[in-house]
Formats: C-alpha cells, structure tokens, sequence
C-alpha cells in the first residue's frame, strides 16, 4: 500500500512537471511573436500615405501626318505621281535636319472615277507620319515640317486628330531623385501630422511603392496637338510615392 502511494505520488508530479513545461514553452512563443513584431516583421500597427510631387515639362516628341493626293489617267502614272511627291517630301526633310527613317506609311488608296476627265480618271492618297524628337527648337521644327508640306501642297491627315500627338520620348528622366524626395517628405509629413494627433508615435518605414504619371500618344485626344506656330505647352507630370510606417 506504501508503495502504489509513492507510484501516485511519482505520477502526479511528473504531470505537474509536464504542465510547468508546456507553460514555459507557451510563454517563451508568445515573446518571441513580441520580438518579431518589435522588429517590424510583422508590426502590428501601421499607417499609409501618399505623396506628390509635380513638374512641368514640355513635350520633346510629336507625331504629325499628312496626306499625299496624287492623280493620273491610269494606275501607273498615278503610282508614279505619288512616289515623286513623296521623294520631294522626304528630300524636303532631310535639307531640314529631320531623320527620315522616322517618316513611315499609316495608309493608302488608290481609287478609279468613271466620271472624271480621261487625264484623272485615277486618285491615290498615302498618308505619312513624320516622328520628330527635338528638346530644343521643336516648334520650329514643326512649323518648317508644316510649311514644307504646303508648299508641296500635302494636306494634314483626315485622321489628323489621331495621328497627330505630343508627348515624350522618355518621361521617366524628368522624375529626378530631388522631385521624387520631395514627394517622400511630404507622404513623411502626412503621416506625421495623422500620428501625432492620436498621441502615437511615427515609426521607421516598412513599405514603399511609387507611380508615375503615364506617357502620352493617347487615341482619345487627351494629349497635347500640335498646332504650326503655336509653341507647345508644357504638361503637368506628377510622381506619387506611398509609404507604409509603423506606428508605436
């Protein structure tokens, strides 16, 4: 009888040991979950903001088209009427300056007119598109481009519109390292001023994303048109940096 109380005894004390040890356990898990978010793996309070920064820039990239009409008494003398008007157009450009591996065909037809006289019976129209890229003297270029076509008697595009268009060859230049600071400092500030209004304080950064305005060309006419002697108006670029702090 003696002893099955010592084996009890035994018994209940190793289960009392047991559970100390799973307590223990459970206690040094729960401390380490507190360090792992005291050191912002996983912060359990945080906050995000957004900040601006602008700039204006003028548009260093414009695409401009114009049509070729070329008529003839048959498909041949047509065919060759528009090939030299467009020679004379491309050998314009090149006296000018402008690159002509940049002057491509967006469309063409050729249609025949029963009720036309004999010597134009046939009509051919090719629409050109010139790319110009010229950070310093773009307005000139454009309004030379222009004048060459009316000498030549070339016609702005039907589909001018559309196939006329400001924009930049490569915008993300514009977004320097001190406009993309300034738009830190003020996501800074934002949350700056939401924090400290709740008594809290604002921590280190733990996340950080960035979005830049996008590139014109766009089909909807949102984008700027170039207009022969009007100078191109600068456009509003704006960089947005989010940011996420902790918050303690």
């Amino acid at each position: 009888m003696p002893l099955n109380k010592w084996f009890q005894g035994m018994l209940t004390a190793l289960g009392c040991l047991l559970i100390v040890l799973v307590i223990l356990v459970i206690v040094v898990k729960v401390h380490d979950v507190q360090d792992i978010a005291r050191d912002n793996i996983y912060p359990t309070k945080s906050i995000n903001t957004t900040g601006e920064a602008k700039i204006m820039a003028k548009p260093d990239q414009v695409y401009l088209s114009y049509d070729i009409i070329a008529e003839g008494k048959d498909e041949k003398s047509t065919r060759e009427s528009y090939l030299k008007k467009h020679q004379d157009f491309l050998g314009g450009l090149k006296i000018m300056g402008v690159d002509t591996s940049s002057v491509t065909t967006t469309a063409f037809t050729m249609n025949e007119d029963e009720d036309a006289v004999k010597e134009k019976r046939y009509k051919a129209t090719v629409t050109v598109q010139i790319k110009v890229e010229d950070k310093k003297t773009i307005d000139d270029t454009i309004k030379a481009v222009y004048d060459l076509a009316l000498k030549q008697e070339l016609k702005p595009s039907a589909a001018s519109s559309y196939g006329q268009c400001a924009g930049f060859k490569d915008q993300t230049e514009y977004f320097t390292p001190a406009l993309r600071q300034q738009a830190i400092e003020n996501a800074e500030k934002k949350a700056g001023d939401q924090v400290g209004s709740a008594g809290l304080t604002l921590g280190k950064i733990v996340g950080v994303s960035s979005y830049d305005t996008p590139s014109y060309y766009s089909s909807s006419g949102s984008c700027p048109y170039p207009v022969p002697g009007v100078p191109l108006a600068p456009v509003e670029l704006t960089t947005q940096i989010n940011l996420t702090f902790e918050v303690r």
